[in-house]
């Protein structure tokens, strides 16, 4: 299925989120890694789990590991945006996404760790 972004681990189930919800999660998670690396104590703790990590790679196992935390805020967020006065491309966009993404049950509500 195009437009299907999917995590699984082996004996569990998967997760699955529209491409356009998990670019959202990707902004969301971005956001947080900038917020929380501004903390010395935990900049220090991440760089002492990725040893060897540049800048760039240390962001990315973060994204890695936390972007699936944020898709459902991320379809929050975007459900959001159909009441804000953008224009109907964009709503029409954000609606065909939300509701591709809705038939994607499987794995929904259960964290991946």
């Amino acid at each position: 299925m195009t437009g299907l972004v999917s995590r699984g681990v082996p004996g569990r189930r998967a997760l699955h989120a529209h491409n356009a919800v998990f670019e959202q999660a990707k902004e969301l998670c971005l956001s947080a890694y900038e917020a929380l690396m501004a903390e010395n104590e935990v900049w220090t703790e991440w760089q002492r789990r990725h040893p060897g990590f540049s800048r760039r790679h240390l962001e990315l196992a973060f994204v890695r590991k936390y972007v699936f935390s944020f898709v459902a805020p991320a379809r929050a967020l975007l459900a959001a945006r159909l009441s804000a006065p953008i224009d109907n491309a964009a709503k029409t966009a954000i609606y065909d996404a939300l509701l591709l993404d809705g038939t994607l049950m499987r794995g929904r509500g259960r964290a991946l760790k």
